[in-house]
Parts: structure tokens; C-alpha cells; sequence
């Protein structure tokens, strides 16, 4: 049976190189998801020019499944799929609406009208906005430390989307696209939350797979005609359209949820949620390269949003006046 990722090191010791190679590497691979995911916005906004962004999530998932269903084969996971998908089935079917329809859709309609920057840093204030939603229908507390990262989280995107007008912040003079990706945001919250109150027994990747085919099925449906259009259309195209798609589902989407989850299983959920906050830093460093505009505002909303977010999920915390780097849970 392969182990793509042995959790447990062999009886005998082991020498010094590969003992110290087993401890980093939890570490690394939840970095190249967190780059992986970050890029996807870059990419995202070069194939919205081609596909309608119902289709390009079809398009997405349906060949990630492809890539990822052998995964579930070829491990131990194989054994308690069925059972895992006959229990919460239900439950995989509302994930599949909030967490894959929903917010990739919402995702890449909304990357048409805005920069992929401002969208890396709308989403960047998701784990704050999550809390919320969890404070709200689980009935968790939120501390000071929580209530203030989210603040200054949800007031440094204003300054990014509004590009630092007072004017336009109290006209509500936002980007249509920033609107858009604001859902996506929430579909995204909500998506963490019901993971948490509903799920029974799921590993991530049994629910990574689970909803990635349901979603599947579902656009298949949604789409119809329209779809199996731009699936006919998808080989037509040139090496424009198939680098960053191959990127997005051979990186974007199979090895981020891979190495995610493989850094969760190592690091626990609020180590592996730090690397999150990389996200908008690297989506944009791509723009830059890409030759797009970035501004001092979006770079100082940006070092905002990320200072917002490491201080609602307790990786920093104020005592005694100075700032103490506290030990992630």
C-alpha cells in the first residue's frame, strides 16, 4: 500500500540528516501550499479572459478529480471512503455549494473587474471574518485580541479596495469586484464553519475528494450544453491558456490540498493556519513581475491585513506594552 506521507519515522535511528529533513518538511510543504494557492489568483485572472468562470471551475475541478482520485486509491484512505461518503453526504453536498461553486465562482467573476492583489488581501481577512461566523452560529467566544486583529484586518481592506479615500469609503464607492470576491470571502467562512460543526470522522483528503466530485457533477449539471462547449473549446486553445490551467490543477489545486492537509496532520490546524496569511505576499510579488501596478497603499494594506490576522488567531498578543509572539495552538 503506498504512503505518499509516513506520519510515523521507522524504529531504529535514523541519521541526523534525515531526522532533521523529517521535521522541516511538514513546514515546507504547507509553504509551497500557501505559494501555490497565492499564485492561483494570477492565474485565475488570465484564464477568466477565456472561459466563463462557472465553466473555468468545472473545468478546474473536473480535472483535478482526475488527479487526486488515484491518490485516494493508492492509500489507506480507500478503505473508509465509501463509508465516510455515505455518512455525510449531505453535508458534502452543502460544502460542495459554499466551498467549491460558491467561492471559486465567485472567485474568478470577481478577478475580471479587480487586480489579483486586491483579491489575494480580501481574502487574507478570512480567518477573523471565519471566527465571526463561528462566534455566530457555534456559540464561540471571541476575545479582545480576536475582535481588534479582525478590525484592523476589515478596515486595512477598505483602505486597499478604496485605495485610501475617505470619499470613496464613505460613499461606498467600492470595485464591482471587490463586492464579488467579498462573497467569495464569505461563501469561505462559512464553508470552515459548517466543516467544523457538521463533519463526522472525514479526514481532509476524503473531503477534499468527496466535494470535489460532487461539485463536479453538479457544474456538469448547472452548465449543460454551455459546458460541454467550453470543454470542446479547451483544446482548441494555445499554450497561453494551458500553462497557467495545468499550474492550477496540478499545483493550485491537487498539491496545495495535498500538502495542506499533510502540514495540518503534522503542524495542527493553527500552526499550518499562519502560512494562510503568505497568500496575498505572494499573489503580489507575481503581479509585479506580471508588470502590474502595485501600489504603496496595497502593500502597506497588505502588511496591515497580515498584522490583523496573526493577532486574531493568537500568534501575536500585546502584554505588559510590548508585542509577544505567543505559541500557536
Amino acid at each position: 500500500m503506498l504512503n505518499l506521507f509516513p506520519l510515523q519515522p521507522t524504529s531504529f535511528k535514523m541519521p541526523f540528516f534525515y531526522t532533521m529533513t523529517h521535521a522541516v518538511m511538514p513546514f515546507l510543504l504547507t509553504l509551497c501550499a500557501a505559494i501555490f494557492w497565492g499564485a492561483n489568483f494570477n492565474a485565475g485572472k488570465i484564464l477568466v479572459n477565456y472561459f466563463d468562470p462557472l465553466h473555468l471551475v468545472a473545468i478546474r475541478f473536473l480535472c483535478s478529480l482526475l488527479c487526486i482520485l488515484p491518490v485516494i486509491l493508492l492509500t489507506k484512505a480507500r478503505s473508509i471512503f465509501i463509508p465516510t461518503f455515505k455518512q455525510n453526504f449531505g453535508v458534502y453536498v452543502l460544502l460542495s455549494f459554499i466551498g467549491i461553486i460558491g467561492y471559486n465562482g465567485f472567485v474568478f467573476e470577481g478577478v475580471k473587474y479587480t487586480s489579483s492583489v486586491n483579491a489575494a488581501l480580501i481574502m487574507a481577512t478570512n480567518p477573523p471574518l471565519t471566527m465571526f461566523f463561528a462566534a455566530l452560529i457555534l456559540q464561540e467566544k471571541m476575545n479582545s485580541s480576536q475582535k481588534l486583529g479582525a478590525m484592523i484586518s476589515l478596515l486595512s481592506v477598505a483602505v486597499v479596495i478604496t485605495q485610501g479615500s475617505i470619499q470613496a469609503l464613505l460613499q461606498l464607492q467600492f470595485s464591482f469586484g471587490d463586492l464579488i470576491v467579498m462573497l467569495a470571502n464569505i461563501c469561505w467562512a462559512f464553508y470552515n464553519v459548517v466543516s467544523k460543526r457538521y463533519l463526522k470522522d472525514s479526514m481532509p483528503l476524503i473531503t477534499t475528494t468527496s466535494t470535489m466530485l460532487i461539485s463536479t457533477i453538479l457544474l456538469l449539471i448547472i452548465g449543460g450544453a454551455g459546458q460541454m462547449e467550453a470543454f470542446h473549446n479547451l483544446f482548441k486553445q494555445t499554450s497561453a491558456v494551458y500553462y497557467p490551467l495545468i499550474y492550477m490543477v496540478v499545483l493550485g489545486t491537487v498539491a496545495a490540498y495535498l500538502f495542506w492537509n499533510y502540514g495540518i496532520s503534522r503542524l495542527g490546524a493553527g500552526k499550518a493556519a499562519i502560512f494562510f496569511n503568505l497568500i496575498p505576499i505572494v499573489a503580489t510579488v507575481i503581479s509585479f513581475f506580471q508588470g502590474q501596478t502595485v501600489s504603496a497603499i496595497q502593500i502597506i494594506g497588505g502588511l496591515s491585513v497580515i498584522f490583523g490576522v496573526l493577532l486574531s488567531t493568537k500568534v501575536i498578543s500585546f502584554r505588559k506594552k510590548q508585542i509577544a509572539f505567543a505559541q500557536p495552538a
